[in-house]
């Protein structure tokens, strides 16, 4: 009982997305289009559906592929990249890198770290000067016979 409520709810949902796709014009798509695929969430709205449907529910998802290849083929869409055709092709979704985000958080923190060093290289600098100048006042204290206490 709970797989037909299950593919009855799937196909309510794709006869909801096709009744919408049906009602929308070529100018309507390239509204929603955003480069060589429709908006997700516009479409979700659109059709009455929830964004999660269009990728879990395999029918729906389908059918918006299928949409999507016949606007790109009428040319309302984009075409495909090289790399999202090979994609697309395979079938294999690619899992988000992100050795991106973790590059750029390691750079910024090397950036951190070097302007750190060199501000301490610079009061290094400060604090020795001082020390020089304070051993001289010693020195000379020292040999005229006043110890500072």
């Amino acid at each position: 009982m709970a797989k037909e409520k299950d593919t009855s709810q799937a196909q309510e949902s794709l006869d909801k997305f096709e009744a919408w796709a049906a009602s929308l014009s070529d100018a309507d798509f390239v509204a929603i289009g955003r480069g060589a695929k429709l908006n997700r969430g516009e479409v979700a709205k659109g059709a009455g559906i929830a964004r999660s449907t269009i990728n879990d529910n395999e029918l729906v998802k389908a059918a918006l592929l299928a949409l999507e290849g016949d606007l790109r083929s009428k040319g309302v869409l984009a075409p495909l990249a090289e790399g999202a055709k090979e994609q697309q092709d395979s079938g294999v979704e690619k899992l988000y890198d992100q050795s991106g985000n973790e590059l750029k958080r390691l750079k910024a923190e090397v950036e951190r770290l070097n302007t750190k060093c060199l501000n301490k290289d610079a009061e290094i600098e400060r604090l020795r000067s001082k020390l020089e100048q304070y051993t001289e006042l010693s020195e000379v204290l020292s040999g005229s016979g006043v110890m500072l206490r």
